[in-house]
């Protein structure tokens, strides 16, 4: 299989991937804020960035392992693609504007993907999809 088709495999199972860690994490975050009372607006956005940001790790990590080359510049593909995916789907629901929190998000997306990208090159298996 030729370089860049493993690539876009790895980048789509990644980003898969880390919406599901990211969809799992809001789910327990959920859970939490149901049994203790809700937070402000303000804190919940930022847990929420952080959230999003564990899952770039994992999409990263998840796109490096199935490539096994070129870590950051795949674990920069998936947060990308994460940060794409969710903003639109942001964007289709609510009628606020594009602000600070955006962009906020865009920078943990890269930075995380990127991260989990070269720590996915650390290990040597390699998943075969």
């Amino acid at each position: 299989m030729s370089d860049k088709k493993q690539l876009i495999k790895g980048a789509v199972a990644g980003t898969v991937c880390g919406l599901l860690v990211t969809t799992l994490l809001n789910i327990v975050f959920a859970a939490v804020m149901l049994k203790t009372g809700l937070l402000p607006p303000d804190l919940t956005s930022y847990i929420a960035c952080g959230l999003l940001a564990a899952g770039a790790v994992a999409a990263g990590l998840t796109a490096t392992k199935i490539t096994k080359s070129a870590g950051l510049i795949v674990g920069l593909i998936a947060g990308a693609s994460m940060f794409l995916l969710v903003t639109v789907a942001g964007l289709i629901k609510s009628s606020e504007p594009v602000g600070v929190m955006t962009v906020i998000k865009l920078a943990s997306c890269l930075a995380f993907g990127g991260l989990g990208g070269i720590l996915g090159l650390k290990e040597n298996k390699k998943i075969k999809i």
